[in-house]
């Protein structure tokens, strides 16, 4: 039987803020992070050295257990990457070994860093937590490169033991990194980051209130970086 002797699901809309039915979008609706600007304000142009900021994800299916960071990137053709580091939260790693018992006491249920389109739903590539695991003798800190879809360049981080994602053809990449039911006594929890409000002079970025679990990370131009990484700040 093609639906398995059971009735079909019925599909409901929350908001996510409250827990309170709402109406269902319209079929065909563009969704994006920033969809709906007067929730969610634009975040700081496109920084050097980078920083991350909270978002609340309204249009970018957001719920009470998600927790985003976002940042925004130059745009691709400026002959640059971007590098990235932060301190891996430990969680239970169901994907390879699913009959893992969940403890309660993981920092994360899960993790992820992602490439999105700015203004779109548009995604090029991620890495979540099982594949953002840190190498020996890093201190639990992994480091992520971002930039084109170019094979050498890649070749180029994963001998270097960095990691790497690529905004393909995105015009305006958007760095979003999500936690998922984050231990509520974790100190890298995103929910210590205050939402981001541009005419808030106080201080915003993630690292100041995440320490080494916000992601932080560095501009660098891509023939510097192929030539020696550490021209770019990294190991």
């Amino acid at each position: 039987m093609p639906d398995g002797g059971v009735s079909l699901p019925m599909i409901e809309a929350f908001d996510h803020r409250t827990g309170q039915p709402v109406a269902c979008p319209a079929r065909g609706r563009l969704a994006g992070l920033f969809e709906e600007p007067r929730e969610v304000p634009p975040l700081p142009s496109p920084e050097n050295p980078i920083s991350f900021y909270r978002v609340i994800g309204a249009g970018f299916a957001p719920n009470v257990v998600n927790g985003y960071l976002a940042a925004r990137l130059a745009e691709p053709g400026e002959g640059t990457l971007a590098a990235l580091w932060f301190a891996c939260p430990s969680f239970p790693d169901t994907y390879n070994q699913p009959e893992t018992e969940l403890r309660g006491d993981e920092d994360v249920r899960y993790m992820g860093l992602c490439v999105h389109g700015l203004v779109t739903t548009l995604t090029s590539e991620c890495l979540c937590d099982d594949e953002l695991q840190p190498a020996p003798d890093t201190q639990g800190v992994v480091t992520v490169v971002v930039g084109p879809e170019d094979g050498s360049v890649r070749a180029v981080a994963h001998a270097r033991g960095y990691h790497y994602l690529s905004w393909k053809h995105l015009d305006t990449p958007l760095l979003v990194y999500r936690q998922i039911l984050p231990h509520p006594d974790f100190s890298g929890f995103v929910g210590l980051v205050p939402v981001y409000d541009p005419d808030e002079d106080a201080e915003q970025r993630a690292e100041s209130f995440m320490g080494r679990y916000a992601p932080v990370g560095v501009v660098c131009k891509i023939s510097a970086f192929i030539e020696d990484a550490s021209a770019c700040g990294l190991p």
